[in-house]
């Protein structure tokens, strides 16, 4: 990965693993080949925090304060919503030095701004259609000291997909509350290059979508991994083969046959 691309320049708790290949009951690998196989798939191992300057902390904390009085990242603690952020984080993602990752939805920039700490060699462009809530994410990354490798852009995430430059150019991406599951797929996933991963936090309705999907054949992705913290529930969806050039579809196409229902129509 190239680390000296600017931002101008690009387009602790126990986990539960689940691999999205799971074996047929009664026929399960053993322990040891079990652990094989979370490593193959590079999902994440419990790790403690970085370590970060309590008063980086601090002034991150209060720039929040506007954003947590408008509703958009809750009442946590800011302890609390790293933890969280960090069951994002795949093993992959540490061992590689730098990255370009792309926050999708940022919202005030939560899971972006605290994993681009976490990740202290990885540039970040925080997404999202909302201008008040960029406004928020912007106060976060200057309150973090990061505006040398995270970029806020206001933009619908099917904007940003649909420039070439942006196209399968991204190590990795992240959302937390972006929408419909077949929405994120076809705006989000093809800005990941080869080998790249989408990690989603999910609930059990939205894991359904996710393995619901038929994201190898209408995407080049497949779904890699699902996994737990105490803190979350996530998946990883990681590119395998070219994205298709038709995605994103025109707004009415989506909303008229969406990939999950592409899929039933099918069965």
């Amino acid at each position: 990965m190239d680390e000296s691309r600017g931002p101008q320049d690009r387009p602790r708790c126990g986990h539960r693993y689940r691999s999205s290949r799971q074996p047929q009951r009664g026929r399960g690998p053993s322990p040891a080949r079990h652990h094989h196989r979370a490593a193959r798939l590079a999902l994440p191992a419990p790790r403690p925090l970085a370590q970060v300057e309590p008063e980086l902390l601090r002034r991150l904390d209060e720039a929040w304060e506007p954003a947590r009085a408008a509703g958009a990242i809750g009442r946590s603690s800011l302890e609390a919503l790293r933890r969280h952020s960090a069951g994002f984080i795949l093993d992959g993602w540490r061992d590689t030095s730098g990255g370009d990752f792309v926050d999708c939805g940022a919202g005030a920039g939560l899971v972006g701004v605290l994993l681009a700490l976490e990740l202290p060699a990885s540039r970040w462009t925080l997404v999202d259609a909302s201008e008040r809530r960029c406004d928020m994410a912007a106060l976060a990354v200057v309150a973090a000291g990061l505006t040398a490798r995270v970029v806020v852009e206001h933009s619908p995430m099917e904007d940003v997909a649909g420039r070439s430059e942006a196209r399968e150019a991204f190590d990795g991406m992240v959302a937390r509350l972006f929408g419909p599951a077949s929405e994120l797929a076809e705006c989000g996933l093809p800005l990941l290059r080869m080998g790249g991963s989408l990690v989603v936090s999910v609930s059990a309705e939205t894991r359904r979508q996710w393995e619901g999907m038929p994201l190898r054949a209408r995407t080049g992705c497949e779904l890699s991994g699902e996994w737990s913290t105490q803190n979350g529930s996530f998946v990883s969806i990681t590119r395998v083969m070219p994205a298709p050039a038709g995605l994103p579809r025109r707004p009415a196409a989506r909303r008229r046959a969406p990939l999950m229902r592409e899929e039933s129509q099918q069965l």
